[in-house]
């Protein structure tokens, strides 16, 4: 595997990368502790604040879903990446606990990935 995507809950604190980031974040993995080279995290939706100071999804994005959204602008940060990089990212293990979707009610964001990872690559993307 040549990277791991991995939720910003799990990522930022072991891996750095910047809280908040708008966009996808692709961390070189510094810490000799064995695990992938290359750490991608997504981003969350955008946020605004509203008048009484709660934070609510920015428009334009509140139908998009949250794992779609996510996993979307990671394959377009890897996509980037190997434009630009020497270390290039062709294997991508993505663990459903290190996204956060390993909730067994929740068939929903691991369909909206699936749809993200199609839109992205179209059909080939799909295998294994």
């Amino acid at each position: 595997m040549d990277a791991v995507l991995m939720s910003a809950i799990f990522a930022l604190e072991r891996y750095g990368g910047r809280p908040g980031s708008p966009y996808a974040q692709i961390l070189e993995n510094q810490r000799g502790d064995g695990w992938h080279g290359l750490i991608v995290v997504p981003p969350g939706r955008p946020l605004t604040t509203d008048s009484e100071g709660n934070q609510k999804v920015r428009e334009g994005y509140e139908d998009t879903p949250p794992a779609y959204f996510a996993a979307s602008r990671s394959f377009q940060a890897i996509e980037e990446w190997n434009k630009a990089a020497r270390r290039k990212i062709a294997v991508l293990e993505v663990n459903l606990p290190l996204m956060n979707m390993d909730n067994p009610v929740d068939d929903s964001s691991a369909m909206h990935f699936r749809a993200a990872l199609k839109d992205c690559f179209g059909p080939e993307g799909l295998e294994a």
